[in-house]
């Protein structure tokens, strides 16, 4: 019964993932032992691995399946989809925190699995021996890391963003960011790789006084202010936007997301895709709290369409290609802000299908090239890349026929041909990744990892296309108000507007030209490119902000130590002063 009561509640998936991550770390411990015994005895084989490395992976596949049960059990059940405890300080008014399992926070929870189920079978460390190991660092990250293995991590991460996406006030969104921080770095590891670790701790931390401004500003009976149906300020919603905005890293307040440093397969999962989406549905709340339309301002919609134009031009610049994964996922994540600013609906049924495009889309896609990679075959890149583009039937088309310019809207014209100029430039960066896959297969890989990145692909593909097919089952099953006629894609395609087609027509044909003709048109005028591509990325902006940061600091550690007597000089301003006060009076 206590079993039932622990599990079967908004908070249950996120325990099982926990209480899997503790216990591979418990078996991990162990398992150390077992091998010092075993070395100590002389009986170590030559290839041997102690049993709880050999296991990790199917143990923590089955602590993400078993979290999906629960998750599944819990919406089909109809059981109460509220869970909280009382918050009694002894110095101020006392809230509850609370968590909601409503269709929204359902639907981003199973986001959440499939991508942490997606990590894990990225991991390629799983099937070596012991003693062939990538290198020194990941054996030592492996064996002798306190914090956890990269599945632990991942884990505790995935349970993390489920604590956050399931808050019901502000003060349990408040207390899940802490803990959502905490377990990105964990995740991230600053002291194995400086970067991007150090960038995106740092500038997260940052954003937390943001929160401590929010409820500074909400008082004490504001804390258990409700993300459902709760009137906020416009000042208190621009706030809580900003938040939303940050921790989905959407342009340009993305630079936590594009620290320098290389990042293995897993940790760019983690790092772009499972954090962000937290983020976005932490936009979806905030879009729902304020009056109709109150976001669709000509002012929203150019930081829209400059963030789509920025990050598309940045990803067809560049010339690495996992800098232009990076900038292709930033460019589906601004999507889902650009449908706040201009979609036809209102509440999360105008973000649901650009949620899906940016996380199951971006996912495919670095599966895909992994797969190219150790298998030689270009035609995942290639299904990746029409997926993630949004032909009908991909949740992408879906998100494109929601995006309407109002016509009366100052600039609608020029933002829109802008618009059509990012889709382009996105599409030829979808084609330049599609065409620079590897012909053949830079190393022989195990078939096992083969078969995890096999396994991974079908299902990410199979739910891309599930849910852009058949969007009636997804939005009948999350119980998401609309119009029932526009649940059919059948129904959908009928009525898209020309301008759907057209964009999509367009971006198409100018796009591959684009993307798979680059080199002939600009081969000459790289520097350029490269150039541009530095400045839409405002990494140079970062930079000087960071520099402007450290010259006050410099400043302020200056009249610090002056103010604490070197060289006298505090003391002989303190003395003056108190000359000038005994002259004067």
């Amino acid at each position: 019964m206590i079993l039932k009561s622990l599990l079967l509640q908004p908070l249950g998936p996120a325990l099982v993932l926990a209480i899997a991550g503790v216990l591979l770390a418990l078996m991990r411990r162990l398992g150390r032992g077992v091998a010092t015994w075993a070395g100590a005895q002389a009986i170590q084989p030559a290839r041997w691995q102690p049993w709880p490395y050999a296991l990790r992976l199917p143990f923590a596949l089955l602590g993400v399946v078993s979290a999906a049960a629960v998750l599944v059990w819990f919406r089909r059940s109809g059981a109460e989809g509220m869970t909280g405890w009382q918050w009694q300080p002894l110095t101020v008014a006392g809230s509850t925190l609370e968590w909601r399992l409503d269709g929204w926070n359902w639907l981003v929870s199973g986001l959440i699995l499939l991508l942490a189920a997606a990590a894990l079978l990225l991991d390629d460390e799983y099937p070596r021996p012991a003693g062939q190991s990538r290198s020194p660092a990941a054996a030592r990250s492996r064996r002798l890391d306190l914090l956890g293995t990269e599945v632990e991590r991942t884990l505790w991460l995935a349970a993390a963003a489920l604590v956050f996406v399931c808050s019901a006030n502000v003060l349990t969104l408040a207390c899940s960011w802490i803990v959502l921080d905490a377990a990105l770095a964990i995740r991230l590891r600053p002291g194995l790789s400086p970067e991007p670790a150090g960038r995106a701790w740092s500038l997260l931390a940052l954003s937390a006084m943001l929160v401590l401004l929010l409820l500074f500003f909400l008082g004490e009976s504001g804390l258990r202010a409700a993300l459902t149906g709760h009137a906020f300020s416009r000042g208190e919603l621009t706030l809580l936007w900003t938040l939303g905005l940050v921790r989905a890293g959407a342009y340009p307040l993305h630079f936590w997301l594009t620290g320098p440093g290389s990042t293995s397969r897993p940790m760019r999962i983690a790092l772009s895709l499972i954090a962000p989406a937290a983020g976005l549905w932490l936009l979806v709340r905030v879009y729902g709290l304020g009056e109709t339309g109150w976001l669709r301002r000509p002012e929203w919609a150019a930081l829209g369409v400059l963030a789509l134009l920025g990050t598309a031009l940045v990803a067809w610049a560049t010339e690495d290609e996992t800098w232009r994964w990076r900038w292709i996922v930033l460019n589906r994540s601004g999507l889902v802000v650009m449908a706040a600013y201009v979609a036809g609906l209102s509440g999360p049924q105008a973000l649901i299908w650009a949620l899906l495009a940016f996380a199951l889309g971006g996912a495919l896609l670095l599966v895909a090239q992994a797969l190219a990679q150790d298998t030689g075959r270009r035609a995942f890149v290639w299904a990746a890349a029409f997926l993630v583009w949004g032909f009908p039937g991909a949740p992408g088309f879906l998100a494109r026929t929601g995006l309407v310019f109002p016509t009366g809207m100052a600039l609608a014209v020029p933002l829109f041909v802008l618009m059509l100029l990012a889709e382009v430039l996105f599409v030829a960066a979808l084609w330049q990744t599609a065409a620079a896959a590897p012909a053949r297969p830079a190393q022989p890989r195990p078939n096992i990892i083969v078969i995890q990145l096999l396994l991974t692909f079908g299902l990410l593909a199979v739910s891309l296309l599930a849910w852009g097919l058949a969007p009636r089952l997804i939005v009948g099953f999350v119980a998401l108000p609309g119009d029932e006629a526009l649940r059919t894609l059948g129904g959908i395609i009928v009525g898209a507007r020309r301008s759907v087609w057209a964009g999509l027509a367009l971006s198409g044909v100018l796009g591959a030209a684009l993307g798979l003709f680059r080199q002939r048109i600009f081969g000459q005028m790289r520097g350029w490119q490269s150039a541009i591509g530095g400045i839409a990325s405002l990494d140079w902006l970062y930079q000087s902000i960071v520099a402007g940061l450290a010259v006050v600091g410099n400043a302020l550690r200056y009249f610090a130590v002056l103010g604490e007597g070197e060289g006298y000089l505090g003391w002989l301003a303190l003395a003056s002063l108190i000359l000038w006060v005994l002259v004067r009076g």
